[in-house]
């Protein structure tokens, strides 16, 4: 994936509580944070390279509500 501004992220499945959730490490840079959302069945798909620090936060904020 190249960096990506959180605005060009689209909902596409809504997952119940228990089916997935987000992982972040620690300690990384704003801008250049990446993800993974492990689903339930063992299986992840990582998010990453966020373009601009605020991505991140935007990021979160979107895939929580």
């Amino acid at each position: 994936m190249s960096p990506t501004r959180a605005d060009d992220f689209r909902p596409v499945a809504e997952f119940p509580l228990d089916a997935a959730r987000i992982d972040g490490a620690a300690g990384q840079p704003r801008g250049f944070a990446t993800f993974r959302i492990h689903f339930s069945d063992g299986s992840w798909l990582g998010v990453g390279r966020l373009g601009e620090p605020e991505d991140a936060d935007h990021f979160l904020r979107m895939v929580s509500a």
